[in-house]
């Protein structure tokens, strides 16, 4: 009789270990979890890492506080012209664009004496 009972608390713990709450289901989920958040912690350190080295461009390098007013904020050099440059859709091509008008026209030929 003995030997029964342990023979079937011997199943009951091996059935527990490999289907219960923490079995081996619970186990290999909290390893996936684990590794996904582990993945997740270098991709931020390395973010951390890379905001770190502009923070100390901006701070010691003009040229990179330059770039950036430019290119975010839209910032230019005095004595710099803008160009806008529209895109076309294709419903716009069916008709020819209007020839370009001179923002400065010439002065017409003064007549021959």
């Amino acid at each position: 009789m003995l030997k029964l009972g342990l023979a079937f608390l011997t199943a009951v713990l091996a059935l527990n270990a490999l289907a219960g709450s923490r079995g081996l289901p619970a186990v290999m989920h909290a390893r996936r979890e684990y590794q996904r958040d582990e993945q997740a912690l270098e991709r931020l350190r390395s973010e951390n890492a890379a905001l770190r080295r502009d923070i100390h461009r901006l701070r010691v390098d003009p040229a990179t506080v330059e770039e950036v007013a430019r290119r975010d904020l839209g910032y230019m050099a005095p004595g710099e012209k803008v160009f806008v440059i529209h895109d076309v859709t294709s419903a716009d091509r069916s008709s020819p664009a209007p020839p370009p008008t001179p923002a400065d026209p010439a002065p017409a030929p003064a007549p021959a004496p």
